[in-house]
């Protein structure tokens, strides 16, 4: 929900609430009769208080309608031939990214995002790498493995592979049992 969205919806909201009070304490007997009778009469005769149920009316409509937007759905790349169309979901280059990465010594974990638009995939890599690595060349060697992979496996250009280094981890180590 975008800001305007929320302010929209927090005033309209306070409003009904603060008439919904008034209601109750008028029911109650909380206010003289005789005072809101005058009140509402005076609020009658001025023309200008018109557009405040008119600007209630509007934004009830509005609140109404916040929730009735549908959202993007990402497709996917849409990949045209002679024959027809191919649409190729996020999921898959994300699953063909990880299957580039999955044997790369020194990627201890990964979470892999995309963005696509025509002209290709973009990759986003948060890893955990192992602390005996070699970043810089660790780095050459993921951008290359996916963008090797994805444009042959999938055939859709990669526009870039950036690789973002959350943390460093001790390498594993094989535990051995002690007597």
């Amino acid at each position: 929900m975008k800001i305007g969205e929320r302010i929209l919806l927090t005033i309209f909201t306070l409003v009904v609430i603060i008439v919904s009070i008034f209601a109750i304490l008028l029911s109650l007997g909380v206010f003289n009769i005789d005072s809101v009778q005058s009140a509402v009469y005076e609020y009658m005769n001025n023309p200008v208080y018109g557009l405040v149920p008119l600007l209630m009316i509007v934004m009830g409509f509005a609140v109404m309608f916040i929730g009735v937007k549908k959202k993007k759905v990402r497709l996917g790349i849409i990949h045209t031939n002679e024959f027809g169309n191919l649409v190729i979901s996020p999921k898959t280059f994300e699953s063909a990214g990880y299957s580039a990465i999955k044997d790369i010594k020194g990627i201890k974990d990964a979470a892999i995002e995309i963005e696509f638009d025509e002209s290709g995939v973009e990759y986003n890599i948060d890893a955990l790498v192992v602390s005996d690595v070699n970043i810089p060349e660790l780095t050459k060697e993921v951008q290359n493995a996916i963008k090797n992979h994805v444009e042959t496996v999938i055939g859709i250009p990669v526009k870039s592979v950036n690789l973002h280094v959350k943390d460093m981890v001790a390498p594993q180590t094989s535990i051995t049992h002690l007597r």
